[in-house]
C-alpha cells in the first residue's frame, strides 16, 4: 500500500519504486511523461498518484502487469471517457469487479461461459447478458 503523502514526500520516487518493485523491474523516473499526486490529502486514504507513460509498449505492459497487484491494496486503472467509465461501472454491477477489466481503452468482461467479451457499447452489455439467460 502506498503511504500517506506528505510535505516532504517525493512522489516520483514513490511512484517509480511501487512501479519498479510491483510491475516493471526496468522503469526509470525518464519513462513517465507525467506524473503527481491526484486530489486532496485525507486520513482515510493515500491520495492516488497519476503516471503518463511516455512509451505505449511501457503503459501496455504495466496493464498487463496489474494481475501481479491482485489482493495487494494497489490499484492500476486506465483513464476513460466519461461514457466509456460508466459502461465499465455497469458492467462491474451486472457481471462483477472482479470479472470486469479495461485494456487499452476497451472493456473486458469474462462471463460465466468463461468466455470473454468486449464490450464497446450499452448494446453490447445487454446482448450478451441476455443470451446467457436463454
Amino acid at each position: 500500500m502506498v503511504s500517506q503523502s506528505n510535505q516532504n514526500e517525493d512522489s516520483p520516487k514513490v511512484a517509480v519504486d511501487i512501479v519498479r518493485q510491483e510491475l516493471l523491474p526496468h522503469i526509470q523516473l525518464e519513462n513517465f511523461s507525467e506524473l503527481k499526486r491526484m486530489g486532496t490529502t485525507s486520513s482515510l486514504r493515500p491520495r492516488p498518484i497519476f503516471i503518463k507513460f511516455k512509451s505505449h509498449q511501457d503503459c501496455d505492459d504495466a496493464c498487463t502487469a496489474k494481475i501481479r497487484l491482485k489482493g495487494s491494496g494497489i490499484t492500476v486503472s486506465e483513464f476513460l471517457t466519461k461514457r466509456s467509465y460508466k459502461l465499465f461501472l455497469e458492467c462491474c454491477e451486472r457481471f462483477g469487479v472482479y470479472n470486469c477489466w479495461t485494456h487499452e481503452g476497451r472493456i473486458m468482461v469474462l462471463y460465466a461461459d468463461a468466455k470473454r467479451y468486449t464490450i464497446t457499447c450499452r448494446a453490447d452489455l445487454y446482448r450478451i447478458a441476455t443470451s446467457q439467460l436463454a
